[in-house]
């Protein structure tokens, strides 16, 4: 690639002379920076990390039908389809019930452990005695790419678009080639990728969305 494929020369020139001298360029602007500097202050390593592996199968829900392990459907107070917390930074490879505050799965992934404790998930789900399967690692690595790898990638890159500082696009770029190395590995494992049955009575092979 040698020049952009998304916006002319002149698209930038314009946006850019609206951000001076137009009150509505100015709040966008001033929305726009707002939105990236988390992640312009991130390293290069967290940026980085926040690309998961595509070893890792990403679904939407953990078990929308029985919710928590411990709690149930009470987590659907908070909300009905993903009441689960994340915190990448702090917390990487865990979900948080929002009822008792407990964090899953309970084996320590982000440093190798694929079992320990009552509720452990290698990546492809806890199961429970009764066979119910709980996907939190799956859940996770779905939230993260929809809640953070792309909003920081889109922001980062309108930030860039918007000012030529080249600090935004540097942030962004590094991103990008990490997206780019996992890509070419997304259609592996296509059936880990059928991401709406989690929790639901499956009768007939699960199809690919």
């Amino acid at each position: 690639k040698t020049q952009r494929t998304c916006r002319t020369d002149a698209e930038v020139a314009t946006a850019r002379r609206n951000v001076r001298e137009t009150e509505w360029g100015r709040k966008e602007l001033r929305g726009e920076l707002a939105r990236s500097r988390r992640w312009l202050e991130m390293s290069d390593e967290a940026l980085w990390a926040l690309v998961l592996p595509t070893t890792i199968p990403r679904r939407h829900y953990v078990n929308q039908l029985h919710g928590c392990p411990v709690h149930g459907t009470a987590i659907k107070k908070r909300d009905h389809f993903h009441p689960w917390r994340i915190d990448p930074v702090g917390h990487p490879w865990k979900v948080q019930c929002p009822v008792g505050k407990e964090w899953y799965p309970s084996n320590d992934f982000a440093n190798g452990e694929t079992t320990g404790g009552d509720f452990p998930d290698d990546g492809f789900a806890y199961v429970r005695d009764d066979g119910e399967h709980f996907y939190f690692l799956a859940e996770y690595s779905e939230r993260v790419h929809l809640r953070w790898v792309r909003p920081a990638v889109t922001s980062l890159a309108r930030s860039y678009l918007l000012t030529g500082d080249r600090r935004y696009a540097r942030k962004a770029a590094i991103m990008l080639y990490r997206i780019a190395e996992e890509y070419g590995h997304m259609s592996h494992v296509i059936d880990d990728r059928a991401r709406c049955d989690c929790g639901y009575p499956r009768v007939l092979p699960r199809t690919p969305l």
